[in-house]
């Protein structure tokens, strides 16, 4: 899989602006997710992807993916499978967005997997 920076898939759609940070309560303390920080792990076969604060030092977000599987994606792009087009609706479920002519190309697949969420009492603050 090749991973590319955000791109509209619809031509009258921008990309959206980067969302607000997420704001943490940890042992007492606010910290601020990073949105680039990260580390990756590998355990047999699941992968840990924990998120870090922005002073690099707090893990903010521990996540643990397994069953792993690449989705083949053939013919028009309005026949995906619902599992992949319910995270685009707003193309999808949008008539004069979704060029219904329109097919993938060659290889086209997407990555399919489930993720546990792991949690140490820690506490996600919204702040308008």
């Amino acid at each position: 899989m090749i991973a590319s920076a955000a791109a509209s898939l619809a031509a009258t759609l921008s990309v959206p602006a980067a969302a607000s940070v997420t704001r943490y309560l940890i042992n007492g303390n606010i910290v601020v997710a990073s949105a680039t920080l990260k580390k990756v792990s590998y355990l047999g076969q699941v992968v840990r992807v924990d998120t870090y604060s922005t002073d690099g030092n707090t893990i903010v977000e521990s996540r643990l993916r397994h069953d792993f599987a690449s989705v083949p994606l053939s013919g028009t792009v309005a026949s995906a499978p619902a599992e992949f087009a319910q995270y685009f609706n707003a193309l999808y479920y949008n008539p004069v967005l979704l060029n219904t002519a329109a097919t993938w190309r060659s290889g086209a697949a997407y990555l399919r997997y489930a993720q546990l969420e792991m949690a140490d009492n820690k506490w996600r603050i919204t702040i308008p």
